[in-house]
C-alpha cells in the first residue's frame, strides 16, 4: 500500500485507487448552498481525483503514466464507489481499472 492510501483498500492487478475530489461548496452568509455547486457535480461527465494506489500491473509499460499523488481525470461512473462508511479514513474513493483513467494533470510551461 502506498503512503497516500489511508483507505484500508489495496487494488489488485490492473486496479487503481483514486481519492475523489469534491468541488468546494459555496454558501451564502446565511448558510444556503448555492445552486451552481450542486449543478457542477451532477452535470460533469468526468471527475477528478488523486491517484493514491495501484495494483501490481497498473500502468506498467505506459509512457508518461500518472504517478501516486498526481491529479487524474476519469469517467463519472467508472469503477466501483467506495463511500466514506466503507473506508478507514471516511473519505470517498473510486476503485477502477487503470484504463479508466483518461488523463493526468500537466502543468503548462513547467
Amino acid at each position: 500500500m502506498s503512503k497516500l492510501n489511508t483507505s484500508g483498500w489495496k487494488p489488485y492487478d490492473i486496479g487503481v485507487l483514486v481519492k475523489i475530489e469534491k468541488p468546494e461548496e459555496k454558501k451564502t452568509a446565511g448558510g444556503i448552498i448555492l445552486q451552481s455547486t450542486i449543478e457542477a457535480v451532477s452535470v460533469e461527465a468526468v471527475q477528478s481525483g488523486i491517484l493514491v494506489d495501484t495494483g501490481d500491473v497498473g500502468f506498467t509499460g505506459i509512457n508518461d503514466a500518472p504517478e501516486i499523488g498526481e491529479k487524474v481525470l476519469f469517467a463519472k461512473y467508472s469503477g466501483q464507489f467506495l463511500y466514506s462508511h466503507m473506508t478507514d479514513d471516511e473519505q470517498e474513493y473510486r476503485l477502477m481499472d487503470y484504463s479508466d483513467v483518461r488523463a493526468k494533470r500537466s502543468i503548462a510551461n513547467g
